[in-house]
């Protein structure tokens, strides 16, 4: 598609055919960690390579939430350390070439070994959703700002319950609530 404006023509390339997207933290909320994408295929290279570099990534030691890449989107969990704290962080890259799109410090974000625990992150074509502590925000793709933000329900007992689970299907927003990490005692859909 082309865009003219004052002399300049802006091209912007549609959807790659055969292509797929890795919206969830095994490629999608049903978790089958492969993808439909017929267009990637070996040998693999470097696509783009410099920032967001070690410094504002988790450290893959930690097992953080992977990298999702929606609508040529690459959407990634990071952490800026301050002494001993780390201020969570989102940040969203263009999949082609690695610019950076928006970051924003998000209390709650980091959300690590998942090798035990669940993934807080899901992406659709114009939405980032982080589940953070008892709520779940829903950020604009584009500009990283907050849409909406979501409340876990209550326990069967009334007490607080913090997000667990995150999916986006079909415009539902599913989700698990959990008294702790690691177990939920219920699952809902917004």
């Amino acid at each position: 598609k082309a865009e003219v404006s004052e002399g300049w023509t802006k091209l912007v390339r549609g959807r790659l055919p055969n292509t797929a997207e890795w919206s969830h933290q095994y490629a999608n909320a049903g978790n089958v960690a492969a993808t439909a994408d017929a267009l990637v295929k070996c040998p693999l290279g470097v696509l783009w390579f410099g920032e967001p570099g070690p410094d504002k990534a988790v450290n893959r030691h930690e097992g953080a939430a992977a990298p999702l890449v929606v609508g040529g989107r690459c959407f990634l969990q990071g952490e800026l350390l301050t002494g001993r704290e780390g201020k969570h962080r989102l940040m969203a890259f263009d999949a082609y070439n690695g610019q950076l799109l928006w970051e924003r410090e998000v209390p709650g974000a980091k959300r690590v070994a998942m090798h035990v625990e669940c993934s807080n992150l899901a992406a659709t074509e114009d939405s980032l959703f982080v589940a953070t502590g008892r709520q779940c925000l829903r950020l604009d793709a584009l500009t990283g700002e907050t849409r909406a933000t979501y409340e876990a329900p209550a326990g069967l007992d009334g007490s607080a319950r913090n997000w667990g689970y995150v999916a986006v299907v079909d415009g539902l927003l599913f989700g698990s609530a959990t008294p702790g990490s690691q177990s939920s005692d219920a699952v809902f859909a917004v």
